[in-house]
């Protein structure tokens, strides 16, 4: 059996009440609809908030959390330019894989920030000029990892070859993998999508260097080699490659050899390397 029932409630005494104490009557609008249900932290979380406290990451069923809302990692500093496809800027990682620990064991960790984007799109740092000096943010597409595929075994990707990877990246959507997988990274980065500075020297660069170099006695602190008559052979490193931590644990004075060995993209002459070799010859460091 069903029954229709209405409510006809009845406010006269109310607005008897309303009247005596001469209240304005204003209209109440019952339609809630314009309230959005997503607060407003998540939202901002979702476009890059820069007070983002890495310190609060939370671990939980194995993904990572801040105040509730999941992260990813992602290189803020990639050595490309502002006009470089998607296909040759660095990766965004699911997984602790063999990539973040080669990061990890290289001292290289901090270059990864965390974010709670899920659309694929990220803010990264890209230099704006050829002779790689300056830096500007731009928003780009980023591919995921595929050792991180391969790490989770996503669709298969330990049985499968590079380029059937290759096309399970393309095919990969992030917010589908968070609604179906648990992924986890044991450590913390120090920064966010827009906590990070823009990596560019400080404007006292060229003193700070000096002084590195003068304090180490012109000494390669890897190789030894004494380089205070070839001075421009020896050159201030940082160690996390974050330009503008200047730090003195962050810097490190290396020969020109040594510093190319931190960095495959830099190039060194022939006639660099043959002086240096040499010296070490002549110190009895070969």
């Amino acid at each position: 059996m069903k029954f229709d029932m209405k409510i006809d409630p009845d406010f006269s005494e109310l607005e008897n009440l309303r009247k005596r104490m001469g209240a304005i009557r204003v209209k109440f609008d019952m339609d809630h609809s314009h309230i959005t249900t997503q607060s407003e932290f998540s939202i901002k979380l979702e476009e890059g908030i820069r007070d983002f406290n890495i310190n609060e990451i939370e671990l939980k069923e194995g993904i990572l959390f801040y105040k509730n809302e999941q992260v990813v990692l992602y290189i803020y500093d990639c050595y490309r330019a502002v006009d470089d496809e998607s296909e040759k800027l660095s990766r965004y990682h699911v997984s602790e894989c063999e990539t973040i620990e080669k990061m990890k064991r290289g001292g290289r960790y901090e270059r990864y920030i965390a974010t709670s984007r899920k659309t694929g799109s990220f803010k990264i740092s890209l230099y704006k000029d050829i002779e790689r000096t300056y830096r500007e943010e731009r928003e780009k597409d980023l591919k995921v990892c595929i050792h991180c595929l391969k790490e989770l075994n996503y669709d298969g990707a330990q049985e499968k070859g590079h380029a059937q990877r290759r096309e399970i990246s393309y095919a990969f959507e992030i917010k589908e993998f968070f609604d179906a997988y648990s992924t986890y990274f044991k450590e913390k980065p120090k920064h966010t999508c827009d906590s990070i500075q823009i990596n560019n020297y400080p404007d006292d660069w060229k003193e700070i260097s000096k002084k590195k170099r003068e304090y180490m006695g012109w000494e390669c602190e890897i190789c030894g080699v004494n380089l205070e008559i070839f001075k421009n052979l020896l050159q201030t490193h940082h160690k996390n490659e974050h330009r503008f931590d200047s730090s003195p644990n962050n810097l490190e004075a290396l020969c020109l050899i040594c510093h190319g060995d931190k960095h495959p993209h830099m190039h060194i002459s022939n006639e660099a390397k043959g002086l240096i070799i040499k010296e070490r010859e002549r110190q009895g460091l070969a």
